[in-house]
């Protein structure tokens, strides 16, 4: 389901995060980063010689790590289950497919976005394997838990809407329940990137979301090609200076002299 609205104003898109309920089964939080940070993303993109989808699933993957300490990573990749003739067909097709990658806080930001292209390609050619024949062949048909705790759902479309010389915005409203956390990508243009964050209320809170996605575009403020993956921020410099020093700061004055005379005094 999508909402217009006019296109008047350049905050939509980056203003503060806004939680809200979508229903009684979905929370979510809305916002973009500023257009030169969206600029950034295509530029790692042209510098690794790949493209702004894998960059993106990369950085998911990464932020996953950064958060968890995980380093066997499966992140789930909707997908639109469409080869080149299908494509032209109306109608309702789509799956998610497994993406897993293996990620160290030594490797280099560029080792994770090759490693995401190249899996990416690969499973690609299966995005026709439903994700329902897949949990039948791995036993799993009867269990009702999430193959995968975080999706990556990355949707670069034409939302260039003109009706008359009256430019449009397309919002999306709800992409349907998820199971864990879902983060959805939406490439406006080169220079407008939306990112939504919606969370399974019954594993999140909203403060949690919130707190997910701030972290979550810390991350890609830091991101660079050539960075190592355990350098990414995911605080912001106050929440590191409260860590590291406000709640360090313990000093106390201490009485002088040996123990045996403090306790004597003490007695």
């Amino acid at each position: 389901t999508r909402l217009l609205s006019s296109s008047s104003g350049q905050g939509l898109l980056h203003e503060s995060a806004k939680v809200r309920a979508r229903g009684r089964d979905l929370l979510g939080a809305e916002c973009g980063p500023p257009d030169d940070q969206s600029f950034d993303l295509h530029e790692i993109a042209r510098r690794t010689e790949t493209s702004l989808a894998h960059v993106l699933a990369a950085s998911t993957a990464i932020f996953c790590h950064r958060l968890t300490g995980e380093q066997d990573l499966m992140v789930g990749l909707p997908v639109s289950a469409r080869n080149g003739s299908t494509r032209r067909v109306p109608g309702m097709v789509s799956n998610v497919l497994p993406l897993r990658l293996s990620l160290r806080a030594s490797m280099a930001v560029s080792d994770v976005i090759h490693q995401a292209s190249s899996e990416i390609r690969e499973s690609l050619k299966h995005q026709r394997y439903q994700i329902v024949d897949l949990r039948r062949d791995i036993g799993r048909t009867g269990d009702t838990r999430a193959l995968f705790g975080v999706s990556a759902n990355i949707m670069r479309f034409d939302y260039d809407l003109d009706f008359a010389g009256h430019r449009a915005i397309a919002h999306n409203l709800s992409l349907g329940p998820v199971d864990d956390l879902s983060i959805a990508f939406y490439a406006h243009s080169r220079d407008r990137l939306r990112i939504d964050f919606d969370a399974n209320p019954a594993f999140h809170s909203a403060d949690n979301v919130a707190d997910r996605q701030k972290r979550f575009l810390t991350l890609l403020t830091s991101l660079t090609p050539d960075a190592p993956v355990g350098t990414l921020e995911i605080v912001s410099a106050a929440e590191r200076r409260r860590l590291l020093e406000e709640w360090k700061a313990t000093a106390r004055a201490v009485p002088t002299g040996s123990l045996g005379e403090v306790l004597a005094a003490q007695a």
